[in-house]
């Protein structure tokens, strides 16, 4: 322990630390983070996710832009949607970071991104003020514990364990600003991925309204257009669902059963507001808790030029997606003091290169204007497809309503004994079809020739049997 003791007074060997604890599960973490009571910054998982998958995923989006795929129905339209996705990287919330590296299955990637939470949990710890000699023994312990482990832990029970002892920071939500996560989030993540991030917050987002909050947007919408009348509400109650949403689709009312993502994220920021969820610090000075919150606004310019200026390989200059005179819209979450040391190391690290890499490029962003017109693009999109739906509701009824009078018309036209009388007549051309022919050739047949003898009895036309007419008939049709 007294070793661990040493190093932890030591930039440098926080990273030997954090190599040897990669193999530690979650749930060493959880019970000292309990033992201490505090939780950390949703800012550590997130930082150690994007500074770790923001390069893999870059290089896939520009490999994306490079080549030309051969792919064709739905492998094109894959491609097509991962390219968008891709897009909005800069601005990918936790989840959406945690998907992606659950997506990639990578060992290396999940180590890494281990190595990266250790090294920025130690230096919380060390910054709060937990005692060191609390912070080696746990270090020891867990070291020595897991020291056989030759894998990493699974991270999805890792991610599992820590879950309830992380906070959002202020004005932040799911490892961004909020007001970030409405405007960006609402583009780049699925519905699906939505409601996993409510999931995570343990929340169940709707996606449905009932009669009762679409009437409420409707009332809400007239009064604030002084249209409201107390006649109106009292009409409303006695409309269905469908009929509210065609109430507001022709006042121009937004209002429909169905919940778009920005009224999902709306919901999860007031669920998340009324639990009133806190940070515990270890460190209760204010003045020191303070000033440690002044060094972290101090280090996120930094931490923007990191990303923008990260140090790769050299790769071909790719073509923004819009125009050159356009300035680059990079929204960076706010970040945790945690990863100052982080910082300096890659400054000194830069200031020893002898030769000056090429920069990777960034990826350009769409303005706010270009945004804004493609939410409206959206919702207009949504409104006819509603009104499609409509309209294939409506072509449903008509259809059934069409099938039950061409029913009725049917047993009109139609009575039951012609029906009736036409199929028993049907099948007895069939048997015809088949005993003729059978009583020509195979005459002396056991069953034939009973059946051929009772046909032999009954009377026809010209002193004929009825068997003689059909054979003749049959012969001459067939035979001559």
């Amino acid at each position: 322990m007294k070793d661990v003791y040493q190093k932890l007074n030591k930039d440098y060997s926080i990273d030997e630390i954090a190599e040897n604890l990669v193999n530690v599960p979650g749930e060493e973490i959880a019970n000292f983070l309990s033992e201490l009571d505090i939780n950390i910054p949703r800012s550590i998982r997130f930082n150690s996710l994007q500074k770790v998958l923001f390069p893999v995923l870059q290089q896939e989006y520009n490999d994306l832009l490079q080549s030309e795929s051969d792919a064709e129905g739905p492998e094109r339209l894959e491609e097509s949607r991962r390219q968008t996705r891709l897009t909005w990287i800069d601005s990918f919330s936790e989840t959406q970071f945690e998907n992606e590296i659950y997506k990639f299955n990578n060992k290396d990637l999940e180590r890494e991104f281990l190595f990266e939470f250790w090294k920025r949990l130690l230096n919380f710890f060390l910054k709060e003020a937990v005692p060191k000699e609390d912070i080696a023994t746990f270090i020891e312990k867990a070291s020595k514990k897991y020291e056989n482990n030759q894998g990493t832990p699974p991270l999805r029970l890792f991610n599992k364990a820590i879950e309830p002892f992380i906070y959002d920071e202020v004005d932040t939500f799911d490892g961004l600003t909020r007001s970030v996560f409405a405007s960006r989030v609402v583009l780049s993540a699925t519905i699906s991925e939505i409601k996993q991030i409510g999931s995570k917050y343990n929340m169940k987002v709707p996606t449905r309204l009932t009669k009762n909050q679409v009437m409420e947007i409707v009332v809400s919408e007239l009064k604030k257009r002084n249209e409201y009348i107390p006649d109106i509400h009292s009409e409303l109650k006695e409309f269905n669902l469908k009929e509210l949403e065609d109430f507001a689709r022709l006042n121009n009312i937004i209002a429909f059963a169905y919940i778009n993502k920005d009224q999902m994220i709306e919901y999860m920021y007031k669920e998340y507001d009324s639990r009133n969820v806190v940070a515990k610090r270890y460190l209760q000075d204010p003045e020191a808790l303070a000033k440690l919150d002044q060094e972290t606004d101090e280090i996120v310019v930094d931490f923007e030029t990191r990303i923008e200026e990260a140090d790769k390989e050299p790769e071909e200059v790719i073509k923004p997606l819009v125009e050159p005179k356009k300035e680059p819209v990079i929204v960076t979450p706010e970040v945790s003091d945690d990863i100052i040391s982080d910082i300096q190391e890659e400054k000194k690290h830069e200031e020893t290169k002898v030769e000056e890499k090429p920069v990777k490029p960034v990826i350009i962003q769409q303005d706010s204007e270009s945004i804004e017109e493609l939410k409206n693009e959206i919702l207009s999109l949504k409104q006819i497809v509603l009104e499609l739906q409509t309209k294939v509701e409506n072509l449903q009824e008509d259809t059934t309503k069409s099938n039950f009078k061409l029913d009725a018309i049917s047993k009109k036209l139609f009575p039951k004994w012609f029906k009736i009388t036409v199929l028993i007549l049907f099948f007895v051309s069939i048997f015809i079809a088949i005993f003729i022919p059978l009583s020509i050739y195979y005459p002396d047949a056991p069953v034939i020739s009973q059946i051929a003898w009772l046909f032999d009895k009954i009377p026809f036309l010209g002193g004929r049997s009825l068997l003689e007419f059909l054979q003749a008939f049959f012969e001459r049709l067939f035979l001559v």
